[in-house]
């Protein structure tokens, strides 16, 4: 009774409602959301910020929205599909005319300080954040993507459709074999710019193996800034 109690405060004092308006299925496990709440009106967001979603009970999942209009009051998300936990059932089970609660955003990534040129590094889960970047205000200064993926084929036509540029595909291989090849273009990427910034999301253990061997190779990079979502063997990253 009292956890209900305080989970129903938090709510009312934390979270919006909102209504779901669009539901597109994407290509592989992807689904593009929209959303709209008159209680979203006015709560600004800058590109790279974070919200959370409260799935019921003491469930709670952060995403990154693609879209935030504070003055329409809509927003938009892109959710990846993994089939591995509350989280991507929660997603796979909305349809249009849903009722969501949402936090109003908070900081997470700073895309619009983020001058000059950056690497960004991540999975399926970190789309909608390379989308963030890839339409911040120093979009144009050719910003490096590289994804670790599942299936490179339903990724191309993700990326097809949000018209992320610069982008390497790396398909996953059974003990992380592949991180050889992203540190390989890593510290390509990170040579032939002047000392980029190095965005890491997706999977923490990826993030941890190629961090490690970029310090070891003295890659020149002006920062490394970090976001893993999701790590094996836990749930419900922040």
């Amino acid at each position: 009774m009292a956890t209900g109690f305080l989970i129903s405060k938090l709510k009312k004092k934390l979270f919006r409602p909102a209504v779901v308006c669009e539901v597109q299925p994407l290509s592989g496990h992807f689904r593009f959301v929209k959303l709209f709440g008159e209680g979203m009106k006015g709560a600004l967001w800058s590109r790279g910020q974070k919200v959370q979603f409260h799935l019921g009970g003491m469930l709670f999942r952060t995403h990154t929205p693609v879209i935030w209009d504070a003055h329409s009051g809509f927003a938009a998300f892109v959710f990846f599909l993994h089939g591995k936990g509350p989280g991507s059932a929660w997603a796979a089970s909305l349809k249009k005319g849903d009722l969501c609660q949402l936090s109003t955003p908070k900081t997470c990534l700073d895309f619009p300080a983020m001058k000059g040129p950056t690497i960004f590094f991540g999975d399926e889960t970190s789309i909608g954040a390379a989308r963030a970047l890839g339409s911040s205000a120093y979009a144009e200064q050719e910003h490096q993507y590289i994804f670790e993926v599942s299936s490179s084929v339903s990724f191309e036509e993700v990326l097809h459709y949000f018209r992320l540029p610069n982008t390497t595909l790396i398909q996953k291989t059974p003990g992380n074999t592949h991180l050889a090849e992203a540190e390989r273009i890593l510290l390509i990427h990170a040579q032939c710019c002047e000392a980029p910034r190095c965005v890491f999301s997706g999977c923490a253990q990826s993030i941890r193996q190629l961090r490690s061997r970029l310090r070891l190779h003295g890659a020149p990079l002006a920062d490394m800034i970090v976001k893993p979502y999701w790590a094996e063997g836990k749930a419900g990253l922040d």
